[in-house]
Formats: C-alpha cells, structure tokens, sequence
C-alpha cells in the first residue's frame, strides 16, 4: 500500500506542475504579446482606491451581474459555490501529494463552519438555477410558445369524454381541473 501512495503522490505531483507549468507559459505568452502591441506604452496605477472598490463591488460582490433578477442570482450562487468549493480543492490537492492531510486537523473550528456553509451554497448552486430553469421554462412554454398543448375550459368536455370510462360516477376530478384552469387563464 505504500507504493501505491508514493506513485499516487508523485503522480499528482507531475500533473500539478504540468498543469501550472502550462499556465504559466500561456500566460507569458499572453502577456509578452500585450506589451508588444502598439500603443500606449505606460500603464497607470493611479486611482488605486477606485480601482480596488470596483474589483470589490463588480467582481467579488457581483453587482452588474445581480441587476438581471433570476440569471443574477444563479449566476452570484454559482460563482459563491464555486469560491466556497476552493479551499477544500486546495485540501485535495495537498491531500494528493501528501496522503492524509486535511485542514480540519490544522483548524478544527474553522473547517466545521466552512464545511457547513460549502455544503449549503453547494446545495443552493445545483438546485436553484435548475428550479428556476424549469419554472422559467413552464411560463415561457405555457404562455407564449406552445398554449395549444395545455388545457383550457373548453377542453374540458374533451377530457370528460375521454376519462369517463375510468371515472367513477361519483368523481368529480374534470369539473375541478376546469376550475382550476379556468382561475389560472383569465
């Protein structure tokens, strides 16, 4: 079993330097081209407190972002998943290369609260874009798309007709879903 760990470890080892490595070079590629394009050649720093308000507000708090209501906020939950998700990401990594390890036995109190709260925005991030998506997906289908396909009072007698050899005599199933719809379509 210790082989295995040893080739595991260097395994990840290889895959994390191979993957940062060409980070790195594409990056450096990137930014030498950018500093060879023509232009203006200094690049200011002045404004620093606006400049970091802004990366504050639009990137980390995502304000541009919420101003659509329901993309916004799945959009703002993905992305706080995704930052919540980081740190244990960080914790398997060093867990690859160094079997065993976990941040909870370096700080306990703090691993139990962010486990917590990454289980949640986890939680949030897969069920509500997905949930919306479908509600979104209902309304446009019902109301604009394809309002043929859904019924509507009239299509009662329709249902009546078709449903009466399973109905008992006392049912009373069809006159209530024509209430219904007919409460939902004025």
């Amino acid at each position: 079993m210790s082989a295995y760990f040893t080739i595991k470890s260097i395994l990840v080892v290889l895959g994390l330097v191979g993957s940062f490595g060409y980070f790195f070079i594409q990056s450096r590629r990137l930014i030498h081209l950018m500093i060879t394009v023509s232009g203006r050649k200094n690049f200011p720093v002045d404004r620093l407190a606006l400049r970091l308000s802004i990366l504050f507000k639009e990137v980390l708090l995502q304000s541009r972002v919420r101003q659509k209501r329901l993309p916004g906020l799945a959009h703002t939950l993905i992305f706080f998943g995704f930052i919540a998700v980081l740190p244990h990401t960080i914790e398997l990594m060093i867990a690859g290369i160094f079997p065993g390890f976990s941040f909870a036995s370096i700080v306990p109190g703090i691993y139990v609260r962010y486990a917590l709260l990454a289980d949640i925005l986890a939680l949030l991030t897969l069920v509500l874009p997905a949930v919306c998506g479908l509600i979104v997906t209902f309304f446009i289908c019902y109301f604009f798309l394809f309002p043929a396909l859904f019924p509507t009072p009239n299509d009662v007698l329709h249902i009546n007709w078709f449903l009466k050899p399973f109905l008992q005599p006392n049912d009373k199933l069809p006159v209530i879903i024509a209430y219904k719809w007919k409460e939902g379509r004025k």
